[in-house]
């Protein structure tokens, strides 16, 4: 069997600073093939290629192999280090869906590329990711069109009675894998169902099973997306017990609490949560906005980490699970309705830091909002907040008195082993002044900052101090009223930059 990667280096454009080899104010196509090389050598053994939303360069294995002959040989790709697509989703995407029959077509050709180089060699490409995936009959029509059209054509007759595998050769590799990137509640609650319908159907050696926990955190809170993991994963437990298949989950998070906190200063809490996924993803803030020593010290320590085995849930305790979701989602997604014309007012403010195209992220679909409730994605969204002094960790937090009263509590200590130490990270960061100008300049509403003072207080029960402690909180605390007061000027995306370094990550 191939090797699993244990550390997944991806796009994710959410970094404050940009690193030494990006040229100019984003991640150009050539930034990004500098990108992979610069992970793979301080200890990433993947990288995710994204074709989702924005431009590709499609020919990422042959400028790899062409900048560091060396280290190539020396860590062979498909065999040590691994690329892999993340395609739109065809059922989703709209006008990005024929991206996915290029990306499935530059396979072969980029395993060509490394023949040359290797000789006999591993596919450098063997996986492709499918957001928003949502049934398994998604993830069987991308292995099924690339087995039955991109492989299979090289039987078809071309002219002169020869195949066109005789002409421009055959097709490999012959199959390819599919990643289901479960980001929404509905699915992640079906994992077992996704998983096993797929297996069902397809003579698979192991899956990797992907959970978003930005989208899950955007769309239901901080204590939610947290614990629709520990769900997640007993589904992933579920189903590997009963197909006989081994199960690698993957989690990708960004630095700050809200999208997860994986950062080189908060590697051991973090594996105390998510223990058990075999698979991390690095997002740009955790490599970039972090000192290279500290950054390399991170991936060891994930590498060697011992990974927890997924336990599957009994049947009450998934019910207490989903209570405490369904008592904090609630609360959580009525404040941001309530904060949804701040939060587009200052995104559009939010520096750029990779090429992207339009996408509407999963509360533009949800049934449960309005047509008129639109937000931009995870990143830029939790960066608005934070940028206004309030951090999105908070919101909906006063809904704790909800999880009380139907008698969860207790299960939300034991699956949230670090609810209180996350909500301290960002206590510093929480200005009551830059909020109350909001308001006041019309950017809030009175009703929605009540709730949102019903949040402070809340975790302020929990013997958290809120407000600035140190001289870099108290610096961003000040950034904070400058942008609300000052929206319309000039100056306000540096103020937004400027706070993102002191917190080490833009969202």
């Amino acid at each position: 069997m191939r090797k699993i990667p244990a550390i997944m280096s991806t796009q994710h454009p959410d970094c404050a600073s940009l690193p030494d080899f990006v040229k100019g104010d984003i991640f150009s196509n050539d930034d990004e093939v500098a990108e992979a090389a610069n992970a793979f050598k301080i200890g990433c053994d993947e990288q995710l290629w994204d074709w989702e939303g924005k431009e590709v360069d499609t020919h990422v294995v042959r400028k790899l192999l062409s900048a560091d002959e060396r280290f190539f040989r020396e860590n062979a790709l498909g065999k040590d280090v691994f690329i892999t697509y993340r395609i739109p989703n065809p059922e989703v995407e709209g006008a990005e869906r024929k991206l996915v029959v290029e990306a499935l077509e530059s396979i072969p050709r980029n395993f060509d590329v490394a023949k040359k180089f290797y000789g006999n060699c591993e596919p450098p490409i063997i996986e492709v990711a499918l957001p928003m995936t949502t049934s398994h009959e998604q993830m069987l029509r991308v292995s099924s069109y690339y087995e039955n059209v991109v492989v299979n054509k090289e039987n078809m007759p071309v002219y002169g009675g020869i195949k066109l595998k005789e002409w421009i050769g055959e097709f490999n590799p012959k199959t390819v894998g599919v990643i289901p990137l479960i980001e929404d509640m509905q699915s992640i609650l079906n994992t077992k169902g996704i998983l096993g319908g797929f297996l069902a159907n397809k003579n698979a050696e192991y899956t990797r099973p992907w959970i978003a926990r930005s989208d899950t955190a955007l769309n239901y809170g901080l204590v939610p997306s947290t614990l629709l993991v520990k769900f997640f994963l007993s589904c992933v437990a579920a189903s590997e017990a009963e197909t006989g298949v081994p199960h690698y989950p993957i989690l990708a998070t960004g630095a700050m609490p809200f999208r997860g906190g994986l950062n080189p200063d908060n590697v051991e809490n973090f594996l105390e949560e998510y223990g058990a996924f075999k698979t991390y993803a690095l997002q740009s803030s955790a490599k970039y906005d972090f000192e290279r020593e500290k950054v390399a010290k991170m991936i060891d320590s994930l590498k060697k980490h011992s990974q927890h085995k997924a336990k599957e849930m009994g049947e009450d305790e998934k019910r207490g699970l989903l209570g405490i979701v369904e008592a904090f989602s609630g609360g959580y997604r009525k404040r941001v309705e309530g904060l949804a014309h701040v939060v587009n007012v200052v995104s559009g403010k939010v520096p750029n830091r990779r090429s992207r195209h339009l996408h509407i992220g999963l509360f533009g679909y949800s049934r449960n909002f309005s047509d008129s409730v639109k937000l931009p994605r995870a990143i830029k969204f939790a960066a608005s907040l934070y940028s206004i002094g309030l951090p999105p960790e908070i919101i909906g937090i006063s809904s704790l008195n909800a999880a009380e009263s139907s008698g969860n509590k207790n299960g939300l200590d034991r699956l949230y082993v670090n609810l209180k130490g996350d909500l301290a990270t960002v206590s510093g960061l929480v200005s009551k002044s830059a909020i109350k100008i909001a308001c006041e300049k019309g950017l809030i509403g009175q009703e929605t900052l009540d709730m949102v003072n019903e949040d402070i207080e809340a975790v302020e029960s929990f013997g958290i101090e809120i407000g600035a402690k140190t001289l870099e909180e108290e610096q961003h605390q000040l950034l904070a009223k400058q942008i609300v007061s000052n929206i319309g000027d000039g100056k306000v995306t540096d103020r937004i930059t400027e706070a993102a370094k002191i917190r080490k990550s833009l969202g």
